[in-house]
């Protein structure tokens, strides 16, 4: 899991600052990573999961983030 809190990081200070440092939580159960919490805009959903993606030992991850209301 910190592995995978770390990406939510590297997302957020290379390529999308609108991530929130706080709100995303991510649980690792078997190489299955589910991430759940809100993020502004829908285009920093798949940036989270490619970057997810690449830490050692991610099978699949699952999403259930949802857009801020505020940034409609």
């Amino acid at each position: 899991t910190a592995k995978v809190e770390e990406a939510v990081l590297k997302t957020k200070v290379f390529d999308d600052e609108s991530i929130p440092l706080v709100g995303i939580n991510a649980n690792t159960n078997n190489g299955v990573v589910t991430l759940s919490g809100t993020v502004k805009n829908n285009d920093s959903i798949p940036l989270l999961i490619k970057r997810i993606k690449t830490v050692q030992g991610v099978k699949q991850v699952i999403s259930h983030l949802h857009i801020s209301k505020e940034a409609s």
